[in-house]
């Protein structure tokens, strides 16, 4: 089993775990599949919100999707600001 299909029934079993769809996410991204771990970004911020939208940004921005890129970095910013 590798590690990324244990990762992702991690998500199966603790379907609320923010850090499990992190993991699968940012596996996928830096494995060249950013799409795929850009919903995997989506659904942990969704859980935990605020806590990866820098990692959803810098995402985008690997797809050259600068304005979406933009957008998660400065919403970053501004979290950052108010913790």
């Amino acid at each position: 089993m590798s590690d990324q299909t244990l990762m992702r029934s991690t998500t199966t079993q603790l379907p609320l775990n923010a850090k499990a769809w992190y993991n699968v996410g940012n596996e996928m991204v830096r494995g060249g599949d950013v799409v795929s771990g850009l919903e995997y970004l989506h659904r942990a911020d969704d859980i935990n919100p605020g806590h990866y939208l820098n990692n959803i940004g810098a995402a985008y921005s690997r797809i050259g999707k600068l304005d979406e890129a933009w957008e998660y970095f400065s919403r970053c910013a501004e979290v950052l600001l108010h913790y």
